[in-house]
């Protein structure tokens, strides 16, 4: 978690506009993995906002955001931004 809290408050889109947005969805990606299904939800949200290589579609698809399905706030997300 530690790892995590460093890498947001580095404020990677700040920092870096191309690869910036990878280490945002790596760190959503961990919060799922941890279980933090409203924090991943958030910083897919922020993902969402930038224009970033996050897109409804792909978070539609790709199979690691499974565990998410279920929580009204993706549903909401992906839904929104069709």
């Amino acid at each position: 978690m530690k790892q995590v809290d460093f890498v947001l408050a580095s404020d990677p889109l700040k920092v870096d506009a191309i690869e910036g947005p990878k280490y945002l969805q790596h760190v959503a990606l961990a919060y799922v993995l941890l279980g933090d299904r409203a924090r991943a939800i958030d910083v897919l949200e922020r993902l969402l906002s930038v224009g970033a290589p996050v897109s409804s579609q792909s978070l539609r698809l790709e199979p690691f955001w499974d565990a998410l399905r279920s929580e009204p706030r993706f549903v909401r997300m992906v839904g929104a931004n069709r």
